[in-house]
């Protein structure tokens, strides 16, 4: 018999020790279960991803993103905003109908007026060149397009322009 007390924690291994069993350090322990959870991670995402993207009859143009039903921002390089409806063609271009765009009111422009909503008119590109309205955009000239919803006062103005 031993001499070492039964209860001796220096004289008993601990059984999670047992001989032949593979040692893993805490770093290795750690590294599995980030790695396992970033994986779950990106499967939720994925997931998420493909549940989104799918078409719901109200859009078209660059994966979903342009709405067919709703009048879109455009915003240039120079600048400018211009407001209607865009068509995504092949290439570098990228069409504009019925197109808009700001314009601060005389009155206002003449009192020096800072620009209020108030102070805006929707003005049809067609006058600034005598064109049809329908404008082609270098798709290197725009930095964002943005769907307007429907009741905002400038998606309002330019439907009461259009009548």
């Amino acid at each position: 018999m031993s001499d070492a007390p039964v209860n001796d924690p220096v004289a008993t291994p601990p059984t999670h020790l047992a001989v032949g069993a593979p040692q893993r350090s805490t770093g290795a322990v750690l590294a599995l279960l980030g790695g396992l959870v970033g994986l779950i991670l990106f499967a939720v995402l994925a997931v998420v991803l493909i549940k989104n993207s799918g078409s719901d009859g109200s859009s078209d143009g660059i994966e979903g993103g342009i709405r067919a039903n709703r009048i879109q921002a455009v915003y240039l390089t120079d600048g400018q905003v211009l407001f209607g409806d865009v068509e995504v063609g092949d290439g570098e271009w990228m069409k504009l109908s019925n197109g808009y765009r700001l314009r601060r009111s005389d009155t206002a422009a003449k009192e020096g007026a800072a620009p209020k909503d108030s102070s805006l008119e929707v003005v049809s590109i067609a006058g600034d060149t005598g064109g049809d309205g329908d404008r082609l955009i270098n798709a290197n000239e725009v930095i964002a397009i943005e769907n307007l919803i429907a009741d905002s006062p400038i998606a309002q103005r330019i439907e009461d322009a259009r009548k």
